[in-house]
């Protein structure tokens, strides 16, 4: 599919396979729609399965003006709208969670039948309720590493991001460098204001309102998130199903793929 025109000047690259009630992928940071290229393979002869690159990210121009979340959130909206979506299944994975839970701060449950949020945290950095190395791993230093070293190295980043994302990165070496590839593509500024636009997000407040059912997938042994993370989200949002993956650090669909095109496929037909 060319890039989709979704309005006020944005465009997005989608990639589509199948028929059936839409299950649209959306990326973690920086990276674009190609890492889910197992559940385009995976999942499309049951489902209508989409992949999109975000603004900024993979073969999608930037935004005008400031990123933010609400931004790439709102042109996944505008996707919806203007490819008459109904009945959506957004799951957003890493930065992509992030998309998706101000989808539903923002714009509620329009258009959507479910959404699912693969191994993300509702608040990133630290606070006085919300304590480093147990409820995130993340810091303010962690953002001002990421800003300083993406415009000088970005691929240096990326691999060592994504080579501590797998329990196993032996065994994923393909997917490290189809990470670092497509983490390349990015624009800069995008990377940047996304990331620190969404590092300092509390969407804490709004889980409660998320009123369609939701699949949380989470790594056991990632290092992105926190043990609690997982149960904490499912006792946030009224109707989670939460799946751990024994096998998986942060990248679930790519380290047990099967298993997770299973859970999502069996998920989507329920809903």
């Amino acid at each position: 599919m060319p890039l989709v025109d979704v309005g006020a000047g944005v465009q997005v690259y989608v990639q589509e396979r199948g028929e059936g009630k839409p299950i649209l992928f959306i990326h973690g940071w920086p990276l674009s729609g190609e890492p889910w290229y197992r559940q385009l393979e995976g999942l499309s002869n049951e489902h209508r399965v989409l992949a999109i690159d975000l603004p900024g990210f993979g073969r999608s121009p930037p935004l005008e003006g400031q990123v933010t979340i609400k931004g790439l959130a709102t042109a996944v909206r505008d996707l919806f709208d203007t490819m008459d979506i109904d009945d959506a299944f957004p799951i957003g994975w890493s930065m992509g969670g992030g998309v998706v839970m101000s989808y539903c701060a923002n714009f509620g449950s329009h258009r959507l039948r479910a959404v699912g949020i693969v191994d993300d945290v509702a608040m990133l950095l630290p606070g006085d309720d919300w304590v480093h190395g147990v409820d995130t791993p993340w810091s303010m230093d962690d953002l001002d590493e990421w800003r300083a070293r993406f415009y000088d190295d970005p691929e240096g980043i990326a691999r060592d991001v994504a080579t501590a994302e797998f329990r196993y990165p032996e065994r994923h070496a393909d997917s490290i460098e189809l990470i670092v590839t497509e983490s390349a593509k990015a624009d800069p500024r995008s990377a940047v204001e996304s990331a620190e636009d969404v590092f300092p997000f509390d969407f804490r407040p709004t889980l409660k309102d998320i009123d369609v059912p939701a699949l949380l997938l989470y790594g056991e042994i990632s290092n992105m998130t926190m043990p609690k993370t997982g149960p904490y989200m499912r006792d946030a949002i009224p109707e989670a199903t939460l799946i751990l993956f024994a096998e998986s650090g942060h990248n679930p669909h790519l380290e047990e793929p099967e298993r997770f095109n299973q859970v999502v496929g069996d998920f989507a037909k329920s809903v």
